[in-house]
C-alpha cells in the first residue's frame, strides 16, 4: 500500500509540474493561474516526499526486525550447541578421570582369582563295574611337600599299610573277559560231543 501511495504521489507531482510549464508557455501574464499551479506543485511535492520518507521508514523497520530475528535465532542456536558441548565435555572429563584412576593390576588379580582352579581333579575307580568318578583333593599344601618330614613319614606309613594288606588278602582274582567265557563254553560243548561219539562207538 505504501508503494501504491508513493507511486500516486509521484505521478501527481509530475503532472502538476507539466501543468505549470504549459501555463507559463501559454499564458505567461496569468499571474494568478501560475501562482495556483505553483501552489499545487508544491503540495504534490510535499506529499511525494512524505510518502518517500514513510517508505524508507517501513524498509528500515523491516531490516531492523530481520536483523533482530537473525540475531535471536543464532544466539539460541549457539546457546544450545554450547550447552551440548559443555555437557559432553563434563562427561568426557569424568570418564577421563575414572580411566586415570583405574587400577589395572587389581582388576587383573580379580580376573585371575575368578578363573583359577584351586584343587586339581583326582581320577579313581570305585569298583570293577562302576564308571570312573572324580574326587577333588582337600589335602593341605604341606602334605604334597617332599621336603616336609611329616609328609614323608605319612606317605611311607600309607605305603607299608597297603603292601601288608595286599599280602594278607592274596592275589586278586583275575576277571574273565567276555571272549574267555565264550571259549570256555565252546570247550565244554566239544567235550560233550566227544563223549557222545565214544559211547556210540562202544555200542
Amino acid at each position: 500500500m505504501d508503494l501504491k501511495k508513493l507511486s500516486s504521489d509521484l505521478n501527481k507531482e509530475q503532472k502538476e509540474l507539466q501543468k505549470l510549464e504549459r501555463m507559463r508557455q501559454k499564458s505567461p501574464g496569468d499571474r494568478q493561474g501560475i501562482s495556483q499551479a505553483e501552489l499545487n506543485l508544491q503540495q504534490a511535492s510535499t506529499n511525494a516526499q512524505r510518502s518517500i520518507r514513510q517508505l524508507e521508514d517501513t524498509i528500515m523497520d523491516f531490516q531492523r526486525q530481520k536483523l533482530l530475528d537473525v540475531k535471536t535465532i543464532f544466539i539460541n542456536f549457539i546457546t544450545v550447541e554450547m550447552s551440548f558441548y559443555a555437557k559432553a565435555l563434563e562427561v568426557y572429563t569424568h570418564t577421563y578421570l575414572n580411566l586415570e584412576a583405574m587400577d589395572t593390576q587389581k582388576d587383573l588379580q580379580l580376573f585371575s582369582a575368578r578363573i583359577k582352579i584351586l584343587d586339581p581333579p583326582v581320577w579313581s575307580l570305585d569298583s570293577q563295574s562302576s564308571p570312573p568318578t572324580i574326587h577333588y583333593s582337600s589335602l593341605p599344601p604341606s602334605s604334597s611337600d617332599p621336603t616336609n618330614p611329616v609328609s614323608v613319614e605319612t606317605s611311607g606309613a600309607a605305603q607299608s599299610h597297603a603292601l601288608q594288606r595286599g599280602r594278607d588278602e592274596g592275589p586278586a582274582p583275575r576277571p574273565h573277559s567276555h571272549l574267555q567265557h565264550q571259549a570256555d563254553k565252546k570247550g565244554q560243548r566239544d567235550e560233550t560231543d566227544d563223549d557222545a561219539e565214544e559211547e556210540e562207538e562202544e555200542e
